[in-house]
């Protein structure tokens, strides 16, 4: 992150999400939504004790 100053995360952040943004308009595609269930499913069981479930909640509804 460059010299490890404040700024220089900041940069690196901005420019990231610049070209982030850039990508899909420069592929006409739409931009995709966030599944924001899924995270959500990933606070709830890491705020309860006890084992991790074994269930992959981000596994791609494609697969």
């Amino acid at each position: 992150m460059g010299s490890g100053r404040p700024s220089d995360a900041i940069r690196v952040l901005r420019r990231t999400q610049r070209a982030t943004d850039r990508y899909p308009e420069r592929r006409g595609l739409p931009r995709p939504p966030v599944q924001w269930d899924r995270f959500r499913a990933l606070v709830v069981p890491a705020a309860r004790p006890g084992p991790a479930p074994t269930e992959n909640v981000l596994r791609s509804p494609h697969h």
